[in-house]
């Protein structure tokens, strides 16, 4: 899958510092300013970047190509910059590059058939799950290449007990259910489309954390990973808690903006407001593997 080209942007425009460091801005225009922070390993600072477009069509894991999504054309700040960390004072001269790919990971959240398939207990909740299958296929892709770069793949399955389940969980939700998803054991529990490979990590999960008793930060430091790719669904929901909590424990996050589905436009776009402005990068996958390629020297 060959990427386009990053858009050719204005000569930056120091802030501070000097020639040896320092932060920069690039004056905000109607082009840049739907443009999204995220780091390159190509040039060794951050870099603008555009974010996936609205009205796209999307494929999903069957084939099937979704109606293009509608996306919020307003969703970041008017004033970016970038921070040249090379030899910045503020990080001692240690550079951090999140597209590092010996220090990379994928984390998949929660792509089964109780959330994505039309008979599942999302679809027969009268849920949209088009707008979650259709970015199933991108997450096929997007893992593949990952797995020929070295980069491990982990896979969280949601897994509901009732025998284990704490009454307080069960209760969270005001209205009573008379179901309960992703049943161990059953059809619903299992991978939507996409098949684990047997390099891959499988993780069962009981909440919407990734990072709730399941041994995922654990399994992350024993391979020495520390920047985070977050795809999956829901956005709004357990996409959104594993990337905060992986925020607090002081791993690099990114959102791949175009991996992830939700139910609604609205709690997809609130989650990317939310990480774009406060917890890390948010960027579409395409940009993602420009840069790990880099990294890896096949750029």
């Amino acid at each position: 899958m060959r990427s386009a080209q990053a858009p050719s942007l204005p000569p930056l425009r120091p802030r501070r510092g000097d020639a040896r460091g320092g932060t920069f801005s690039w004056p905000v225009s109607k082009q840049t300013s739907k443009l999204l922070l995220v780091q390159t390993a190509a040039n060794g600072f951050d870099a603008l970047l555009p974010r996936v477009g609205a009205g796209e069509p999307r494929c999903s894991g069957s084939g099937e190509v979704s109606p293009p999504v509608e996306r919020d054309s307003n969703l970041h700040h008017e004033g970016m910059s970038i921070v040249w960390s090379n030899h910045s004072p503020n990080l001692k001269g240690h550079y951090v590059n999140r597209l590092d790919t010996t220090k990379a990971a994928i984390v998949v959240i929660d792509i089964q058939n109780d959330f994505c398939h039309s008979r599942g207990y999302q679809g027969l909740r009268g849920r949209d799950v088009g707008r979650v299958q259709s970015v199933v296929g991108r997450i096929e892709e997007f893992t593949r290449e990952a797995r020929e770069l070295g980069v491990p793949v982990v896979f969280m399955q949601n897994l509901h007990d009732p025998e284990s389940d704490t009454h307080e969980w069960r209760a969270r939700h005001l209205e009573p259910r008379a179901s309960q998803s992703c049943l161990p054991g059953t059809w619903g529990a299992e991978f939507f489309t996409l098949v684990p490979q047997p390099q891959d990590h499988v993780l069962p999960k009981a909440r919407y954390s990734a990072f709730t008793n399941t041994g995922l930060e654990a399994l992350l430091r024993s391979l020495n990973r520390t920047s985070l790719f977050f795809c999956g669904t829901a956005t709004s929901i357990c996409v959104e808690t594993s990337l905060r909590d992986a925020t607090c424990l002081d791993f690099l996050v990114t959102l791949v903006e175009d991996c992830c589905g939700d139910y609604s436009d609205i709690a997809h776009n609130n989650t990317v407001r939310s990480v774009a402005s406060g917890f890390g990068a948010v960027t579409p996958s395409k940009h993602v593997m420009e840069g790990l390629r880099i990294s890896a020297g096949h750029g």
